[in-house]
């Protein structure tokens, strides 16, 4: 997800925090009751220069850093 205007990191975290709540609703498939979760990396754009395929890396990485503390949380590329 691509956000525009001015997003600092608290922003940011609350737009994941909400995507990881929402993710976490369980939902009925098939007669069974299944819920899952979701890892958020997270990179701003701090210098206007910044190329997006630069922001997408940080993001992966911050996504891959996530991942491996558990999951279901979000980090933010530093």
């Amino acid at each position: 997800m691509i956000l525009e205007g001015p997003i600092d990191v608290a922003n940011a975290a609350g737009v994941a925090r909400k995507i990881a709540e929402a993710m976490r609703a369980p939902f009925i498939l098939d007669g069974l009751t299944l819920a899952i979760t979701a890892s958020v990396g997270i990179a701003i754009a701090d210098d206007p220069a910044t190329l997006p395929a630069q922001l997408f890396a940080r993001a992966d990485a911050a996504l891959y850093r996530a991942k491996s503390a558990g999951r279901d949380t979000f980090v933010v590329h530093a």
